[in-house]
């Protein structure tokens, strides 16, 4: 049987160098929780002190009572940070540990492996970004007034899509946001889509991802070259451009063999697989916008209507662009069939 991780040493040296300097508390609780703690006597007692700082009392013997402990004695607090971080990466591993196994039996028990997978990405991705923490109004007003500081002398807080008129509307495509772009078929969507990426990628050098379910990645390779160029994409498929043509398309290879994108083009592939691997961009390369074309060349295992279907992937998708922190462009294609009913 394999150990638990743990290191109940590094949680009494934590507690002791809040003991020796309680000025420490407000940035350990930054980095550690009461949770986090294997040991139920260190977590009651890193509780008691966190709830006597906020009472403005100081943290000893005499005010955490019986929560108090014998604790070793240290020279100073100044190694605080690195006991935190041991204590923080212990207790990842503990829930990471107790994810996997839950997942584990799930596999066992015949559960779809998309919807395991997925679970364990959202779990494993909340553990280690903390996206629960709770804050107060007033750290959450600071955090607002920093970022108004910051966008004060932006143009566009958010990424652009590249069409003024629609930038001054929108201010951007902000971070969490799920954009929709609908249009029938051979309406130009996915075009303006690409055209999204170059803005975002090749002129404001921003990671972004893309899920290409209808083209090959070197289909929209082309579509990128021929609308950064400037050129016709026929002519350029062909190898009939023009003289200019051919010299504005090799002055923008150039700029287009670093650019921070990122295609995937497997075909049907479904909203857990998109998420998976969203996160994963997030974590490895920071991706700034993901782009999906386009939501009816998905795959929908178990679904019973399309309304269902729509819904789930839009309420999903929603979600996946508030837990990144991103915005997420989707494309939808509407039936030809909407003319005939408007007739």
């Amino acid at each position: 049987m394999r150990q638990i991780p743990v290191d109940t040493k590094a949680e009494e040296f934590l507690l002791a160098c809040i003991l020796n300097d309680n000025s420490i508390i407000l940035d350990v609780a930054d980095v550690v929780r009461p949770e986090y703690f294997y040991k139920q006597a260190h977590r009651l007692m890193f509780q008691e002190m966190i709830a006597v700082h906020d009472e403005g009392r100081p943290i000893d013997e005499v005010t955490l009572g019986n929560k108090y402990l014998l604790l070793p004695e240290i020279p100073s607090a100044a190694n605080w940070r690195w006991y935190a971080d041991i204590i923080h990466e212990k207790a990842i591993a503990r829930q990471s540990i107790e994810i996997l196994n839950t997942a584990i039996n799930k596999f066992y028990d015949g559960e779809k492996y998309e919807t395991i997978t997925d679970e364990i990405g959202k779990h494993i991705s909340k553990i280690i970004t903390n996206t629960a923490d709770d804050s107060s109004m007033g750290e959450l007003l600071h955090s607002l007034h920093e970022d108004i500081d910051k966008k004060r002398d932006l143009a566009i807080t958010g990424i652009p899509c590249g069409l003024k008129a629609l930038d001054d509307l929108t201010d951007g495509f902000q971070d969490g946001d799920l954009v929709l772009i609908a249009g029938r078929p051979g309406h130009g969507k996915t075009s303006f889509a690409v055209k999204i990426l170059c803005n975002a990628a090749v002129k404001d050098k921003k990671p972004v991802g893309i899920f290409s379910l209808e083209m090959s990645k070197k289909q929209i390779v082309a579509r990128i070259a021929a609308i950064n160029a400037g050129v016709n994409l026929f002519r350029l498929m062909k190898g009939k451009m023009l003289p200019e043509e051919w010299e504005r398309y090799k002055e923008s290879t150039e700029s287009l063999r670093n650019a921070p994108v990122i295609i995937d083009d497997a075909a049907g592939i479904t909203v857990e697989y998109i998420r998976a691997k969203a996160r994963r961009w997030k974590q490895q390369r920071n991706v700034r916008l993901i782009i999906i074309d386009y939501i009816g060349l998905m795959s929908f295992p178990g679904k019973a209507s399309l309304n269902d279907e729509i819904g789930d992937v839009t309420k999903a998708l929603k979600g996946l662009a508030k837990e990144l922190q991103i915005p997420v462009v989707l494309l939808c294609q509407l039936s030809r069939d909407m003319e005939k009913t408007r007739e």
